[in-house]
């Protein structure tokens, strides 16, 4: 009881992680460790987290949506903890509630209907909250929005330590977007793209395809932790796989799992030796056998083809190497 009524008052703070991210890496969801540290954070498009394993989180597409002078974040087809959280949309404008809805939220298998801050129970101090008025605290002051969804995780979840949360619909996201909207393509950090194009021309892959990998499998980099089937450096090779397809770009007499270069180049060698002229989505299963990775990956690559840097004209086309 003590616990229920401590998560009453959190409700009623508003409470959130001791830190969040900044306007300069906010995302429409993200996944923050105890400390508040990012761990992840999905941008525009389809996302998935872990790429290997129990899945935390799965959303099938999230975009920014401008409409009558306001903007509002839409997230469709969620799926967290493995399932047992669903949502088929969540709509969070950038200020206030109003309008603001978590359509289909079905929590183990039982249909919830929402209203600001329904609270529900997951087991072993875990829940879950939607549409929660958060505040967070960071280096940059305090940044108030509601949050679609809020899980809180009080047991150790798909590598996820105890304490840690996933918010899922951020409204910071849709108030602080530039005007222009957020591109998929904005959260590809800018030093990494010449070496996409470089890996791709080489190799005959689409370079927005490594982009995609390397999104869901380390963060760009950001995440560069061994993974529980023991992957390891930027791209996640297993150490056989990369001691077979290891390649030295940078030319410094090393192939490095750890340099983005040498990594990039091996996936996108790898790939190529997969057959990912001939068949892409075989090509990314070799890469992960996981159905949901495939799709997520070449969807996101999709999107990064679309956007002004990723050549419209079709840069998915075996026809067309490195565009």
């Amino acid at each position: 009881m003590a616990r229920w009524l401590a998560l009453a008052l959190l409700l009623a703070l508003g409470a959130a992680p001791a830190q969040a991210a900044s306007a300069r890496t906010l995302a429409l969801a993200e996944v923050r460790a105890p400390t508040g540290g990012l761990v992840v954070r999905a941008g525009v498009g389809p996302f998935i987290y872990p790429a290997r394993g129990r899945l935390a989180m799965l959303v099938g597409s999230s975009r920014i949506v401008r409409h009558s002078g306001s903007s509002e974040a839409v997230l469709t087809r969620v799926s967290l903890l493995g399932g047992r959280i669903r949502a088929s949309s969540i709509i969070v404008p950038a200020r206030g509630l109003a309008g603001a809805r978590v359509q289909g939220l079905i929590v183990d298998g039982v249909p919830f209907p929402v209203r600001a801050n329904t609270l529900v129970p997951l087991g072993g101090r875990s829940y879950v909250i939607a549409l929660q008025q958060a505040v967070a605290t960071d280096t940059d002051g305090s940044r108030v929005g509601i949050v679609g969804l809020r899980v809180h995780l009080g047991t150790r979840v798909a590598g996820l330590a105890a304490g840690s949360e996933i918010w899922v619909g951020i409204a910071a996201a849709a108030r602080e977007a530039p005007a222009h909207g957020l591109r998929a393509t904005d959260e590809i950090p800018t030093r990494l793209i010449p070496i996409y194009r470089r890996a791709g021309a080489r190799y005959h892959v689409p370079w927005v395809l490594l982009a995609s990998i390397n999104k869901f499998e380390t963060g760009f980099g950001t995440n560069l932790s061994v993974s529980s089937a023991g992957a390891i450096g930027w791209m996640q090779f297993l150490p056989s796989t990369w001691k077979r397809y290891a390649v030295d770009a940078t030319g410094d007499g090393k192939a490095d799992p750890y340099s983005p270069a040498d990594a990039i180049n091996a996936a996108a060698r790898y790939l190529s030796a997969a057959g990912v002229r001939k068949n892409l989505a075989a090509a990314v299963w070799s890469y992960n056998h996981s159905v949901p990775y495939v799709r997520t990956v070449i969807a996101q690559a999709r999107l990064y083809a679309r956007s002004p840097i990723g050549d419209a004209s079709g840069p998915l086309d075996p026809s067309k190497p490195g565009a």
